[in-house]
């Protein structure tokens, strides 16, 4: 990770991230956090679950 990488993540964690964790909405909770937790869950996933590794497995190692 160079300066500029560095720069970027913290001004995305202290400009959207963090803000997004602490700001409690009406309903007494993160709703921002919450709807971006959901996102992220629904969307990564498929990506890193247990069936998609064992497909790659088979895919890589027996189907060659």
């Amino acid at each position: 990770m160079d300066a500029e990488d560095a720069e970027s993540l913290y001004s995305t964690l202290e400009n959207e991230i963090i803000p997004a964790f602490y700001n409690i909405g009406e309903s007494g909770l993160p709703d921002e956090w919450i709807g971006r937790m959901k996102n992220a869950l629904t969307t990564l996933t498929p990506q890193f679950s247990s069936d998609r590794m064992l497909s790659d497995y088979i895919e890589k190692i027996y189907k060659r």
